[in-house]
Order: C-alpha cells, then structure tokens, then sequence
C-alpha cells in the first residue's frame, strides 16, 4: 500500500474542479436522463454562466476547441450524454449559431446580450433563457446518430431550428 502512495499522483487543480462541478451537477440533476435529440435540450444562459465562472481561470479567452475536449467531456464521460442532459435540459427557445474558434467568453457575453434584450425586456429572467448550443445540446458521444444518420431531417439541428418552441437564431459573430 505504501508503494501505491508513492506511485499516485495528487490530482491536478483542473481535476480537483472537474471533480467538484461534477458534484454540483449532480445535485441539481441527480439522475441524467437522455433526451430526444433536438428541442428538449436547450441549456439555460444561468448554467452556462455557472459553467464559466466555475472555471473561469482555465477557460480565460480559450474557445470551444478548448471547452470541449478539457470541460464538457470530462464532465459528461460517466454518463454518456450531452451537457444539456447532465446538467438538466430544458425546452429551446434560442438556436445559437458561432463559430468554435470564437473566444467562449466573448460568447458568452453575447448570448447575455441577447438574454437581456429579449428575456427582460419581456418581464423574464435572463438566466432562464434556453439555448441549443451544439457544443451543449448534442451527445457529443453519439454523433453519427445526432446528425440523423445520414437524414438531415432528423438531424439535431434541424430539429431544434423548426421546434415551434424556438424563436429565432442568435447568431454569434466576431466583431
């Protein structure tokens, strides 16, 4: 047993984190549940908020080719699913359409301008506006089958764009 002391190494702060907002998540969603593909996985603007002041030190200006790989999947791996489903879906009501290469903050501020200007001027909470973001909303384990295995009607995209539940596009560009 010594040995095998010697041998671990202590998890990294990155890892502790991991760690920790997995736990966080499973509080707020203690039993993931996949969803149909498409509209019912919208995530609100307050869990990607959570998300990025959780890690804010890590994600810094990275984008979603450093999101991904280092943050949403390590937090979805035990269960298989996209993050929508493991923090807890919700119905679209906003398609997001960005580039992965776009800073995830800039992003972010983006979609909470957009939250602002139809959330509360509509009486609403902005951090209950739901988006479908395709880093967020597709099992990123299950591609082929999210991309409707070769029929684009039954794509994820698709079916988030014409849910009746979404009311536009909020298109997120560099500036």
């Amino acid at each position: 047993a010594v040995q095998l002391r010697r041998l671990a190494r202590p998890l990294s702060l990155l890892q502790r984190r991991l760690q920790a907002y997995q736990c966080r998540l499973g509080e707020k969603n203690p039993n993931p549940k996949e969803s149909p593909r498409g509209p019912q996985r919208g995530v609100r603007l307050g869990q990607l908020l959570d998300l990025s002041e959780f890690f804010r030190e890590f994600v810094l200006v990275r984008n979603m080719y450093f999101v991904e790989p280092t943050l949403l999947r390590p937090l979805t791996t035990a269960h298989r699913l996209s993050f929508a489903e493991v923090a807890g879906p919700t119905n679209v009501q906003w398609f997001v359409s960005h580039f992965w290469g776009h800073p995830f903050v800039d992003t972010q501020q983006a979609l909470e301008r957009h939250a602002h200007r139809f959330q509360v001027a509509a009486g609403l909470s902005a951090r209950d506006a739901a988006y479908w973001i395709c880093t967020f909303s597709i099992n990123q384990y299950a591609v082929e089958e999210e991309l409707g295995n070769g029929d684009w009607q039954q794509c994820s995209f698709f079916l988030a764009l014409r849910d009746p539940g979404c009311r536009g596009t909020c298109m997120v560009v560099c500036e």
